[in-house]
């Protein structure tokens, strides 16, 4: 899912314009190397304990390795360290959706909203909400808000989930097709082509499933790397395709895989994995 990390401070605290630490924290982590800005803002938050970007920073480094819980606690601190970062109170509700704390995300939420009505980040994670609530007309309405705000491919991915809950799979098949052809490369397009392959499947377009899901890894590993746990999601929902193909041995292979990753992402994570998952409306695949 995307992080609401597009969302900027106004205005950083005195002691960040000089933070060695703090800035190499920052770049490393726009470069994707978490653990290495790990690191570096570790040390940053020795020095400045109370840096409520740091802290915040440390969170978006903990999400994008796909330790959520830690990412929350991180969060927390920040949004309490100043108690009007609304951008922070924004990512602590990212982090209690991942871990499927759905309430308490979307009371946060609300108070992110109150201060940053034009968030269109904000907008589309309350429709997620919405979503796993089953309240698809609200869920619906919360996306297009989020779209007239900014046109995001993963918005229009996740209408489609309401349009499968309500049997219109072919509208979601070509809301998905046009999600991929507008995003960007990274993590989020990668668990649209996953759901766009679990559809394809369901409906016996089988080898458009499978290419889907060789396709959703290869974007997923550039983006996150082979380790991270929505690696260990896609090779689940493929080696199911893969035994009901008669691949037994691909299957297994990609099962092991699978649970190699889980058993070091589990405690950090929810059941689902992904934000939105069309899977969650209408009981799993054929």
């Amino acid at each position: 899912m995307r992080l609401i990390v597009g969302m900027v401070f106004a205005v950083l605290p005195a002691w960040a314009e000089w933070s060695i630490h703090y800035r190499s924290g920052e770049g490393l982590l726009a470069q994707g190397r978490a653990e290495d800005a790990i690191r570096e803002l570790k040390i940053a938050l020795d020095e400045y304990p109370e840096g409520n970007v740091i802290l915040d920073a440390l969170g978006r480094a903990e999400m994008h390795s796909g330790r959520y819980r830690s990412a929350k606690r991180y969060f927390e601190k920040a949004s309490h360290a100043s108690m009007d970062n609304a951008v922070s109170m924004g990512n602590w509700a990212e982090a209690c959706f991942e871990l499927g704390e759905y309430s308490s995300a979307e009371l946060l939420l609300r108070r992110t909203l109150d201060r940053m009505p034009g968030s269109a980040d904000a907008w589309h994670l309350l429709g997620q909400i919405y979503y796993r609530s089953r309240r698809y007309s609200d869920a619906e309405s919360a996306f297009h808000k989020a779209l007239a705000i900014s046109k995001n491919a993963l918005v229009w991915s996740d209408l489609a989930t309401i349009y499968v809950a309500q049997h219109q799979d072919e509208k979601a098949i070509q809301m998905l097709q046009r999600a991929i052809l507008e995003g960007s490369p990274g993590q989020g397009r990668a668990r649209v082509r996953a759901n766009l392959a679990d559809l394809q499947w369901k409906h016996g377009e089988d080898d458009a499933a499978r290419s889907g899901f060789q396709e959703a890894m290869e974007e997923m590993i550039t983006a996150v790397g082979p380790k991270h746990a929505e690696i260990a999601v896609i090779l689940e929902r493929y080696s199911q395709v893969l035994r009901k193909s008669g691949r037994k041995a691909d299957a297994k292979q990609a099962a092991g895989r699978a649970a190699e990753i889980r058993s070091a992402f589990d405690f950090e994570t929810n059941r689902n994995g992904f934000t939105v998952d069309w899977r969650d409306a209408r009981g799993g695949s054929r």
